[in-house]
């Protein structure tokens, strides 16, 4: 089997929705601003196989996705769906170590500052498990219990409540109970990128 224009221009759907996560009016601007001519529509033939893509444009173009000219020349659907299934998974295994890595470094502060980590990761991933069998189910804890009261309502107060953390002036000394709000404000966040990394890559293994 040969690689035709048809397949080129697949391949280059695949690269550009999938991994580089971008329309055909942002492709074609970013083209342009490196010396292409056209618009969406010239995007749209050469995916379309309907333009060839030349050797000295596909060189511009992966410099513009940012992956090599490989995704662009398998020879089939297979084998470029291989690669491209591929690329995510080790994109979502390094969000995942980012994730985690992250989420080490509050847990070793809170043993610092003499506390536990009211959770541990094991959970953490336990329950990215359970969100990836239950697209419905409700993780980690809400920053707030008030489930009624509306954005617009909450804004209009005349005193809106001040955040703990926003008292503390530049230089103070914090207190045992601020720093340990703010230690269970970074575990949450932290926690939330290790369930969110987990899920996506369990999806796009799933999808390989």
């Amino acid at each position: 089997m040969t690689l035709t224009d048809v397949q080129i221009g697949r391949n280059l759907r695949g690269v550009r929705e999938r991994l580089a996560g971008s329309d055909p009016d942002d492709r074609a601007l970013r083209m342009r601003l490196s010396g292409w001519h056209g618009d969406a529509a010239t995007v749209d033939s050469v995916e379309g196989g309907a333009r060839p893509l030349l050797r000295s444009d596909a060189d511009d173009l992966v410099g513009i996705l940012g992956y090599s000219d490989g995704f662009l020349t398998a020879e089939t659907d297979a084998e470029h769906e291989a690669d491209i299934t591929d690329q995510m998974v080790r994109r979502a295994e390094g969000h995942l170590r980012r994730a985690t890595e992250w989420w080490q470094e509050v847990a070793d502060r809170y043993r610092m500052s003499g506390l536990t980590p009211p959770i541990d990761i094991d959970t953490v991933v336990a329950e990215a498990h359970r969100a990836h069998r239950d697209p419905d189910a409700a993780l980690g804890v809400p920053l707030s219990d008030d489930r009624t009261t509306h954005l617009a309502d909450w804004a209009n107060r005349p005193e809106r409540p001040v955040h703990p953390l926003d008292t503390i002036e530049a230089g103070a000394v914090w207190t045992a109970e601020q720093i340990a709000r703010q230690l269970d404000h970074d575990l949450r966040e932290a926690s939330d990128a290790v369930r969110y990394a987990t899920v996506q890559l369990l999806r796009v293994s799933a999808d390989g």
